[in-house]
Protein backbone atom coordinates (compact mmCIF):
# COMPACT_ATOMS: atom_id res chain seq x y z
CA UNK A 1 0.00 0.00 0.00
CA UNK A 2 1.33 3.24 -1.01
CA UNK A 3 0.81 6.05 1.35
CA UNK A 4 1.11 9.77 0.17
CA UNK A 5 0.14 12.05 2.90
CA UNK A 6 -0.16 11.55 6.94
CA UNK A 7 -3.36 10.33 7.06
CA UNK A 8 -2.72 7.78 4.34
CA UNK A 9 -0.30 6.75 6.82
CA UNK A 10 -2.33 6.70 9.66
CA UNK A 11 -4.85 4.44 8.33
CA UNK A 12 -2.29 2.09 7.22
CA UNK A 13 -0.74 1.91 10.69
CA UNK A 14 -4.34 1.50 11.93
CA UNK A 15 -5.47 -1.14 9.74
CA UNK A 16 -2.89 -3.64 11.28
CA UNK A 17 -3.20 -5.25 14.26
CA UNK A 18 -1.01 -4.92 17.72
CA UNK A 19 1.72 -8.00 16.97
CA UNK A 20 1.22 -7.65 13.42
CA UNK A 21 4.12 -6.69 11.30
CA UNK A 22 4.36 -5.05 7.82
CA UNK A 23 6.91 -4.05 5.35
CA UNK A 24 8.07 -0.81 4.92
CA UNK A 25 9.81 1.11 2.03
CA UNK A 26 11.44 4.61 2.75
CA UNK A 27 14.22 6.61 1.67
CA UNK A 28 16.92 8.88 3.58
CA UNK A 29 16.69 12.35 3.42
CA UNK A 30 20.30 12.40 2.60
CA UNK A 31 20.28 9.69 0.25
CA UNK A 32 16.85 9.72 -1.67
CA UNK A 33 17.76 7.57 -4.86
CA UNK A 34 18.42 4.33 -2.80
CA UNK A 35 15.41 3.22 -0.86
CA UNK A 36 15.09 0.79 2.65
CA UNK A 37 12.81 -2.00 3.27
CA UNK A 38 12.32 -2.45 6.63
CA UNK A 39 10.08 -5.42 8.73
CA UNK A 40 8.13 -3.17 11.49
CA UNK A 41 6.00 -4.88 14.11
CA UNK A 42 3.38 -3.02 15.01
CA UNK A 43 2.81 -2.08 18.79
CA UNK A 44 0.02 0.10 19.82
CA UNK A 45 0.24 -1.34 23.28
CA UNK A 46 3.34 0.21 24.57
CA UNK A 47 3.43 2.88 22.20
CA UNK A 48 -0.18 5.18 22.09
CA UNK A 49 0.53 7.19 18.34
CA UNK A 50 -0.67 10.90 18.01
CA UNK A 51 -0.15 13.41 15.49
CA UNK A 52 1.02 17.03 16.46
CA UNK A 53 0.60 20.41 14.63
CA UNK A 54 2.20 23.12 15.27
CA UNK A 55 -0.68 25.94 16.44
CA UNK A 56 0.95 29.48 15.10
CA UNK A 57 -1.27 31.42 17.16
CA UNK A 58 0.05 30.13 20.77
CA UNK A 59 3.04 28.79 18.98
CA UNK A 60 2.67 25.48 20.80
CA UNK A 61 2.36 21.89 19.45
CA UNK A 62 -1.50 20.67 19.41
CA UNK A 63 -1.97 16.61 19.94
CA UNK A 64 -4.64 14.69 18.34
CA UNK A 65 -4.97 10.83 19.34
CA UNK A 66 -5.20 8.07 16.78
CA UNK A 67 -8.82 6.27 17.18
CA UNK A 68 -8.69 3.01 18.54
CA UNK A 69 -6.68 0.62 16.74
CA UNK A 70 -8.31 -2.76 16.00
CA UNK A 71 -8.39 -6.07 18.64
CA UNK A 72 -5.45 -8.67 17.77
CA UNK A 73 -7.04 -11.70 16.45
CA UNK A 74 -7.31 -14.47 19.27
CA UNK A 75 -5.02 -17.03 19.59
CA UNK A 76 -5.93 -20.48 17.72
CA UNK A 77 -7.64 -23.04 19.42
CA UNK A 78 -5.31 -25.78 19.97
CA UNK A 79 -5.49 -29.70 21.35
CA UNK A 80 -2.37 -30.29 23.48
CA UNK A 81 -1.48 -33.06 25.74
CA UNK A 82 1.22 -35.05 27.46
CA UNK A 83 1.33 -38.73 27.59
CA UNK A 84 0.55 -40.41 30.73
CA UNK A 85 2.72 -41.22 33.07
CA UNK A 86 3.27 -44.82 35.46
CA UNK A 87 3.26 -42.81 38.68
CA UNK A 88 -0.31 -41.27 39.69
CA UNK A 89 1.42 -38.13 41.53
CA UNK A 90 3.19 -37.26 38.27
CA UNK A 91 -0.02 -37.82 36.49
CA UNK A 92 -1.99 -35.53 38.75
CA UNK A 93 0.69 -32.76 38.28
CA UNK A 94 0.77 -33.10 34.63
CA UNK A 95 -2.55 -31.71 33.47
CA UNK A 96 -1.32 -28.47 34.98
CA UNK A 97 2.26 -27.90 33.39
CA UNK A 98 1.90 -25.72 30.70
CA UNK A 99 4.74 -23.64 27.91
CA UNK A 100 5.56 -20.25 28.73
CA UNK A 101 6.76 -17.91 25.97
CA UNK A 102 8.42 -13.91 26.62
CA UNK A 103 8.83 -11.84 24.17
CA UNK A 104 10.81 -8.61 25.54
CA UNK A 105 9.95 -5.07 24.26
CA UNK A 106 13.53 -3.83 25.44
CA UNK A 107 16.33 -4.88 26.42
CA UNK A 108 17.63 -3.04 29.38
CA UNK A 109 19.18 -4.74 33.19
CA UNK A 110 21.77 -6.63 31.46
CA UNK A 111 18.61 -8.74 29.45
CA UNK A 112 20.91 -11.61 26.85
CA UNK A 113 18.01 -11.75 24.61
CA UNK A 114 14.50 -10.83 23.22
CA UNK A 115 12.19 -14.14 23.07
CA UNK A 116 12.53 -16.94 26.29
CA UNK A 117 10.62 -20.14 26.58
CA UNK A 118 10.25 -22.53 29.44
CA UNK A 119 8.00 -24.77 31.59
CA UNK A 120 4.86 -23.34 33.89
CA UNK A 121 3.09 -24.54 36.80
CA UNK A 122 -1.04 -23.19 36.36
CA UNK A 123 -1.76 -22.43 39.62
CA UNK A 124 -5.32 -20.95 38.96
CA UNK A 125 -6.95 -21.55 35.86
CA UNK A 126 -9.55 -19.00 36.44
CA UNK A 127 -7.23 -15.58 37.46
CA UNK A 128 -4.19 -16.86 34.67
CA UNK A 129 -1.67 -17.35 37.18
CA UNK A 130 1.39 -19.68 36.35
CA UNK A 131 4.43 -20.31 38.23
CA UNK A 132 7.98 -20.43 36.29
CA UNK A 133 11.58 -19.54 36.80
CA UNK A 134 13.06 -16.26 36.52
CA UNK A 135 15.13 -17.33 33.60
CA UNK A 136 12.01 -17.85 30.96
CA UNK A 137 9.68 -14.07 32.40
CA UNK A 138 12.66 -12.42 32.53
CA UNK A 139 11.24 -8.66 33.44
CA UNK A 140 8.19 -6.66 33.76
CA UNK A 141 8.22 -5.06 30.16
CA UNK A 142 7.37 -7.26 27.66
CA UNK A 143 5.15 -7.32 24.52
CA UNK A 144 3.84 -10.69 24.63
CA UNK A 145 3.30 -12.85 27.15
CA UNK A 146 1.78 -16.29 26.73
CA UNK A 147 1.43 -19.76 27.99
CA UNK A 148 0.06 -23.33 26.10
CA UNK A 149 -1.77 -25.49 28.36
CA UNK A 150 -0.58 -28.86 27.96
CA UNK A 151 -4.31 -30.44 28.55
CA UNK A 152 -7.63 -29.05 30.15
CA UNK A 153 -9.44 -26.35 28.28
CA UNK A 154 -6.96 -27.05 25.40
CA UNK A 155 -7.20 -23.30 24.27
CA UNK A 156 -3.86 -21.15 24.65
CA UNK A 157 -4.13 -17.94 26.40
CA UNK A 158 -2.41 -14.76 26.12
CA UNK A 159 -2.00 -11.35 28.57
Amino acid sequence: MEVATIEAARDAFLSKADGETCAVRYFKVGDRHNDHVALVRINHRWFPTNTWRRNDATGLWDKTAFPEPLPPPPPPAAAIGFLLNQSANANSVIPSLCKVGFNVLHAIDGVAGFTFSGAGLVIDAELGLVVCDRNTVVGAMRSKLYYLPTSGDNRAAAA
